[in-house]
């Protein structure tokens, strides 16, 4: 059967850390329940996004420091 671990809300910023981090696939699904608009992006992309837009590196430092609390 599914589980539901999570809602979000509109403009809110969704993400599967451990998944994102350790560059595995992951165990759950995110499903969109009203019509909506999903972006997403490659590991490389946002290696190709940090260089460009430094700043971009704090996000991806607060998504490790997310992965090892977990």
């Amino acid at each position: 059967g599914e589980i539901t671990t999570d809602f979000y809300f509109k403009s809110e910023f969704i993400t599967l850390f451990s998944s994102y981090i350790l560059k595995i696939p992951s165990k759950v699904n995110i499903e969109l329940l009203k019509d909506s608009v999903l972006y997403s992006i490659k590991w490389e992309q946002f290696d190709e996004l940090k260089l460009k837009y430094p700043i971009l590196n704090k996000f991806g430092d607060y998504l490790e420091f997310c992965v090892n609390e977990i």
